[in-house]
């Protein structure tokens, strides 16, 4: 039964006495025994009737207010296993961008600092030390430039920009400046090619090696975050 309605039923069962008695007392002799008896009486029966009605609704009172406080904390627990679930489905899309993020990219990031290091190898005696580099080191070069260039053209590193920290995020920046120099570099060699000027080729190739070497401590760097950022969203 609702509240309501078993307020109203309430008050009608403790008032049915009391019209009862004043009917009873309206309506019968003054002399009858039965109407004497409430005339005496009366007063101390009213009074217990209007102790059980007053306690009849405290007790109601209290239910209602039970059932309202019941609702509020009903209401605060589902808001509270929304929140519980929103906050869930952030942290699975973070965990997501973290995870496309690192792989395959760290991978491949670390496969071109070995390439790199290769590189640096066989041809770091020639390559910054007074002589042009030829055309085979400067092959090299551009396709050093080239896979690094399309290792941060992917989407996943940018999607997964937000989740980096003060340094990574500074890292990241730094790269990514270098990674459009080296876009310029790279349409200036392919120009030179198409022009057939071998000394322009030989200066950009240069500087495009310089570019590289002072990325390389950034990308490596780079790399451990991306694999840590996904390791962090997977504890």
């Amino acid at each position: 039964m609702r509240p309501d309605n078993l307020k109203s039923l309430t008050y009608f069962l403790l008032s049915l006495p009391l019209v009862t008695i004043i009917l009873v007392i309206a309506l019968s002799a003054p002399e009858a025994p039965f109407a004497l008896w409430l005339y005496k009486w009366a007063t101390l029966l009213a009074g217990i009737l209007a102790v059980a009605a007053a306690l009849l609704t405290v007790n109601q009172m209290q239910k209602i207010d039970d059932q309202q406080a019941r609702r509020v904390q009903e209401s605060e627990e589902r808001q509270q296993d929304r929140h519980a679930h929103n906050v869930r489905l952030t942290l699975r899309a973070d965990s997501l961008r973290a995870e496309r993020a690192a792989y395959p990219q760290a991978t491949d990031m670390r496969q071109w600092l070995e390439y790199f290091e290769q590189v640096v190898k066989d041809y770091g005696p020639i390559i910054g030390g007074g002589l042009p580099p030829s055309e085979e080191e400067g092959r090299h070069i551009y396709d050093l430039a080239d896979k690094i260039t399309r290792i941060f053209d992917r989407p996943a590193l940018e999607e997964a920009a937000n989740l980096l920290e003060s340094r990574s995020y500074y890292v990241y920046g730094t790269i990514m400046r270098d990674v459009r120099r080296l876009r310029t570099r790279m349409e200036e060699a392919e120009s030179a090619v198409e022009r057939s000027n071998d000394a322009a080729l030989a200066v950009v190739s240069e500087d495009m090696m310089v570019d590289l070497t002072g990325m390389r401590s950034f990308v490596k760097e780079f790399a451990g975050t991306l694999i840590s950022l996904d390791q962090f969203y997977k504890t």
